[in-house]
């Protein structure tokens, strides 16, 4: 074989590895889970234990934890199993899952996995939420809101610079969510959000279409031009109020 032919037999397997690679990464999907269930020391004061496809990749998830840290885990796309259990039944024999769900997760799609309900008048359960990710408007945040709380009504969320102290319909462009309420709790995408010069930025709950309504003004955020960032709207440790956000990055 000459020379020139196998640079070329090299070079195309290199190709086609690539490939390869490519298409098996792509194959796989990544998720990160919340727990937004306000009364988890009722079940066990050390969380809850969470399992994939049998396997325990999270242990002491408690309430408002974003786990691990707030990153992605990898795991294969199509049918995969979520098992949810108190840490005390973790690992157990014949232990029976608190949240039990077959979960159906896209190649190449990340997705946050929301621990929802109280056991009692609202049944615990995982919401599927897909994180499409898309790259922010340059020199804007994207935000996005997820509704988890189980007593708030309706809700609208403007995310406004800090100096601003009313709030909101006189801030039209600052407005992320509209019309929100557990279960159909996901806002509308992340919406682009501007960055102030200097301080940060201070989420807005109202009762939806009344902006006199203020049912929460967050703390601060500093957020960064260019990335995404999401806020679980959850109630108050042990239920009830006041509500509060979970912040979470991708």
């Amino acid at each position: 074989m000459s020379r020139v032919l196998k640079v070329l037999c090299f070079a195309l397997a290199v190709i086609a590895f690539g490939a390869f690679a490519a298409s098996c990464g792509s194959s796989n999907a990544q998720y990160r889970v919340v727990n937004a269930i306000p009364n988890t020391t009722s079940f066990d004061a050390n969380g809850f234990a969470v399992y994939m496809n049998g396997a325990a990749v999270f242990s002491d998830v408690c309430f408002t934890c974003v786990d691990p840290s707030g990153k992605y885990q990898s795991v294969s796309g199509g049918s995969d199993t979520l098992d949810v259990y108190t840490q005390t039944e973790s690992g157990q024999t014949g232990a029976t899952p608190d949240i039990s769900s077959t979960l159906n997760l896209g190649g190449g799609t990340q997705y946050t996995l929301v621990l929802v309900g109280n056991g009692n008048t609202v049944p615990l359960a995982a919401q599927v939420i897909t994180d499409p990710n898309p790259t922010p408007t340059s020199g804007d945040a994207g935000v996005r809101i997820i509704d988890a709380s189980l007593i708030l009504p309706s809700v609208d969320v403007w995310v406004l610079p800090s100096s601003i102290t009313t709030c909101c319909a006189q801030n039209p462009p600052g407005q992320v969510a509209s019309g929100l309420q557990y279960p159909a709790s996901v806002g509308g995408g992340y919406q682009n959000v501007g960055i102030p010069s200097s301080g940060g930025l201070t989420a807005w709950v109202v009762v939806h279409g009344n902006d006199g309504a203020l049912l929460l003004k967050s703390i601060s955020y500093t957020l960064n031009a260019g990335q995404n960032y999401t806020l679980v709207l959850t109630d108050a440790s042990g239920g009830g109020s006041p509500p509060q956000f979970v912040f979470a990055t991708p």
